[in-house]
Parts: C-alpha cells; sequence; structure tokens
C-alpha cells in the first residue's frame, strides 16, 4: 500500500509541470505575440495622431482680420435704407482677407517635415493591414491629408485652404480642414479601439492564470485524496 500511495503522491509534481509548461505557456505563447503585434500597432497609431496634431497645429495659424466699417449715412427712411444696401453690399460683398499668425517660412517648414513623417505612418498603416480598401478607414483619411498637403501650391495653400479665392468664396474652401479633421477622429477611434483590446487580452491572460492555479489546486487536492484513502 505504501508504494501505491507514493506513486498518487509523486503524481502531483508532475501532473503540476505538465500544467505549467503546456497549459500556461501555450497562454504566455499565444498572449505574448498578440500583445506584441498590438505595441507595434499602438506606438504606430500615437505616431499618427500626434503627427495629426501637429498639423492641426499649423492649419490653426490662419487668422482673418477684422475690417474696416465703411461709412453709413442715416437720416429719413429712404435714404438710411438705400444707403444701408450700399453698406451691406460693400461689407459682406468683399472676400475675407486670410493671414498667417506665425512667418511663413515657419509654416513651410514645420508643414514640410510633419509630411515627411506622415508618409512614414502612412507606409507603417499599410504594413500593419490596415489598406484594406475601405474609404472611411484610417489609411485612407490619412492618405488624403497626405496627398492634400502635397499640392501643386504647397504647404502654405494646404493651410490658406482655399479661403483667399477670388471672386467669392470657392467651393474647396476648407476641404483640407475637413479631411484633416476625419483623419483625427479616425486615428482617435483607432487608437481607443486598441488600448480596449489591451485590456481585453489582459483580462484573458489573468484569467487564464486562474484556471491554471483552479485546475493545480483541485488536481492536488483530489490526489492527496486518493493517497490518504489508499493508505487506509
Amino acid at each position: 500500500m505504501g508504494g501505491i500511495s507514493a506513486i498518487f503522491a509523486s503524481a502531483a509534481p508532475s501532473t503540476q509541470a505538465i500544467i505549467e509548461r503546456v497549459y500556461v505557456k501555450e497562454a504566455n505563447d499565444i498572449l505574448g505575440s498578440a500583445l506584441g503585434g498590438l505595441e507595434q500597432a499602438l506606438l504606430v497609431s500615437s505616431a499618427l495622431l500626434q503627427t495629426l496634431g501637429q498639423l492641426q497645429y499649423y492649419k490653426n495659424q490662419l487668422v482673418v482680420q477684422s475690417r474696416s466699417v465703411p461709412p453709413f449715412s442715416q437720416g429719413s427712411f429712404a435714404t438710411a435704407a438705400s444707403a444701408y444696401v450700399v453698406y451691406a453690399s460693400t461689407y459682406f460683398g468683399k472676400i475675407i482677407a486670410p493671414s498667417f499668425a506665425m512667418s511663413a517660412g515657419g509654416i513651410l517648414a514645420g508643414v514640410g517635415i510633419l509630411a515627411l513623417q506622415l508618409g512614414e505612418q502612412v507606409q507603417q498603416l499599410s504594413t500593419l493591414g490596415l489598406n484594406n480598401g475601405d474609404p472611411t478607414g484610417i489609411y485612407q483619411q490619412a492618405l488624403n491629408v497626405l496627398t492634400d498637403i502635397d499640392n501643386p501650391s504647397g504647404a502654405l495653400a494646404w493651410v490658406m485652404d482655399d479661403y483667399n479665392a477670388s471672386g467669392g468664396t470657392s467651393a474647396q474652401a476648407g476641404q483640407y480642414q475637413t479631411d484633416l479633421s476625419l483623419a483625427l477622429t479616425s486615428a482617435m477611434s483607432l487608437s481607443d479601439s486598441q488600448k480596449e483590446q489591451v485590456r481585453r487580452y489582459l483580462f484573458i491572460f489573468e484569467e487564464y492564470y486562474k484556471s491554471a492555479a483552479a485546475m493545480l489546486s483541485a488536481i492536488t487536492s483530489i490526489i492527496q485524496t486518493m493517497a490518504q484513502n489508499i493508505a487506509r
């Protein structure tokens, strides 16, 4: 009886070793690989979000000066009404005259550097498999911004965003800002999604270890009980 009891007693370490080396190791390999891939994706999305935010800073350098108020003569109602038509036409008929809050050279250099960074990040998004043809996806949104900056008139035209078009407001005015806003929203959504995915993986990782501990405890208890019963 003593020999059989010893066999069951020695089975506990062997069973524990199997769980630790096979069950837990498999969890480590799978979840470690998944988290490693997510780490790279998070680095790319974080860098992209920073680049887009800096580009927004340069877009915010576009300012509009207040217009001078034309003379407006009053008097009788008819005179005032007639004068108001002239006043309104003079005041509101002019196109806006935007300018830059910082030097044009500073904007040109800053946007040029960011455009190079954005080009690299677009390539990284493609490497991560996000070039899936979705027109609303982060890859296409970032590519739209890159294409906007790489226009024939250069970075200053991108910041100006066609608001200085002659002959009235251009139908394209503000399109560059729209594309940038969409890319920023998409990048923030991607970053939040990736962070949530990391949290889910960590939860699974924790539950996996809990299940392994529970199995070890249960198996040890069963073997000890069987060994005790045989020894009687």
